[in-house]
């Protein structure tokens, strides 16, 4: 970034400390130590509103030892709003969202030279953005426009967009409808990707759906090719390399409600299966449940929930898990009698939140342990990390090397 962004941003900062109106200007300082490195962060926010106009603009510095340089970021939007009509400005910043069936553009998907200009309308949204993440392929410019027209119970949209970057190029179209009648919703959609060798995907989307007194009911059909996905998203919506179809099935009851799940997916030339069959029994108030499953894998798991407890065992694979919690402390019990592996949980909420983790695989004489502690105010924090958390993984940590991790931030 050049150094015209940071003094754009230190002129809108003194604008807004000297504006008669309505202003908001925030920072923060965070920082780490560990065995990763050294890491030191500042920021600064500021926001101004005028009639109709929204100015957002905001400033990172940041320090990696790992590194040994200092990188900074510029961030600003800029957002004028009419009664039928909206003009937003941005870079560095969340963009937009599609409202296609496949998601083709997100607004998370951006990078520290991503900008965006956006048209908003009732019924039509016009985009022009620049250097937009593509995976990890490439950074494209992307124009696109996306329309929706609705006629009552039944919908029609459209989504047209193309990009091109430096080593990647291609276009999209997504067509799909909706309606509704009574009870009843039906969904169908159809997509076309083109990329820069002239290869084309498809994708293809339907779905019936009712929700009566006692029953609910889900049919879905899917057929998406493998190169077919969310262009401009960091993950797919559906699954690329999928063809097949589903069935989901409810019956309530006063008391109890039973599912039924089948699905009978693969990829497109058929060689691999992604089949799901289950049936499932609970209880309204979600207290007990019977869970039967065969595909993909076979399990038979009770669950129940009591006063600040919640209990569940798989009778079929031999795997127990308890969790419950008094006053301020919670406890958690694992145990994976076919692995062999135990795993224990203490823990403390807030103000002064830790944690504690122990984990025992006796077939292969292993431990891993990990510890959090913190102490958080409404403007500073202060993290302590020893270990790595294995996310309520049982097989996650065991080989990961020692480490630790303190950080601290403040916001002002």
């Amino acid at each position: 970034m050049s150094m015209r962004g940071v003094f754009f941003v230190l002129f809108f900062l003194l604008l807004c400390i000297s504006a008669g109106e309505a202003y908001d200007v925030r920072g923060g300082i965070q920082g780490s130590l560990g065995s990763e490195g050294v890491e030191h962060e500042l920021s600064l926010d500021a926001k101004q509103q005028w009639s109709g106009l929204k100015i957002d603009a905001g400033w990172k510095g940041q320090w990696l030892s790992s590194s040994a340089e200092t990188k900074h970021y510029l961030n600003w939007q800029m957002c004028f709003d009419a009664k039928h009509l909206q003009l937003i400005f941005s870079g560095n910043k969340p963009h937009y969202t599609s409202g296609d069936l496949f998601r083709l553009v997100h607004k998370d998907n951006f990078g520290p030279d991503s900008s965006s200009f956006l048209i908003v309308s009732e019924g039509l949204t016009l985009g022009l953005l620049r250097r937009i993440p593509l995976r990890s392929l490439d950074q494209v410019d992307v124009w696109f426009y996306e329309s929706a027209l609705d006629l009552g119970p039944f919908s029609l949209k459209g989504m047209q967009l193309q990009y091109s970057g430096f080593k990647e190029a291609g276009a999209a179209q997504v067509l799909h409808g909706e309606g509704s009648w009574r009870d009843w919703k039906v969904l169908v959609g159809r997509g076309w990707q083109t990329n820069s060798s002239g290869v084309e995907s498809r994708a293809r989307l339907a779905e019936i759906r009712n929700n009566g007194d006692f029953w609910e009911v889900l049919l879905t059909y899917q057929s998406i090719d493998p190169q077919f996905s969310s262009l401009l998203a960091k993950t797919n919506k559906h699954t690329p390399d999928r063809r097949g179809w589903r069935v989901e099935a409810v019956y309530n009851s006063a008391t109890w409600r039973l599912k039924f799940n089948r699905r009978q997916h693969s990829n497109i030339e058929g060689s691999k299966k992604y089949n799901q069959l289950s049936w499932q029994l609970s209880s309204h108030d979600k207290k007990s449940s019977i869970q039967l499953r065969l595909e993909p894998t076979p399990a038979f798991i009770l669950r129940a929930v009591g006063e600040g407890v919640v209990a569940q065992f798989d009778a079929w694979n031999g795997a127990m898990r308890v969790d419950w919690h008094r006053d301020q402390l919670r406890y958690g019990f694992r145990w994976d009698v076919e692995r062999g592996i135990i795993r224990f949980e203490l823990g403390h909420q807030l103000p002064f939140e830790w944690r504690i983790i122990a984990k025992f695989d006796v077939a292969q004489r292993r431990q891993h342990y990990s510890l959090l502690a913190s102490y958080a105010t409404k403007t500073a924090e202060l993290k302590l990390e020893i270990g790595s958390y294995d996310r309520g993984n049982l097989l996650a940590g065991f080989n990961n090397p020692p480490s630790y991790r303190i950080s601290w931030g403040w916001k002002f």
